[in-house]
């Protein structure tokens, strides 16, 4: 899975190797509407450190970034797979 948040800060995953932007479950008055940075719930993206078998000593560090959103739910994916287009760094670390 691979996550992008576009110029606008909308939240985009991609699916079937096309990304596709994502709207709320929780929102729809008439129209249906965006899950993006301007949703007080939106966390910001945050990178840390996470090893990916902790029984092997040797197996290195890999950087993934959490993403959370409402209702406690949100994404982990690695680093890799994370693109912020809003124009400034996540480096939350």
């Amino acid at each position: 899975m691979k996550i992008l948040i576009d110029e606008d800060g909308r939240l985009h995953i991609e699916r079937a190797g096309v990304y596709r932007q994502q709207t709320c479950p929780y929102t729809f008055n008439g129209f249906w509407m965006g899950c993006g940075d301007w949703c007080p719930h939106f966390g910001e993206p945050t990178t840390f450190p996470f090893r990916a078998d902790d029984r092997d000593p040797d197996a290195g560090l890999r950087q993934y970034v959490t993403l959370t959103l409402c209702h406690e739910t949100g994404f982990r994916v690695a680093e890799e797979n994370f693109t912020d287009e809003r124009g400034h760094d996540n480096d939350q670390t």
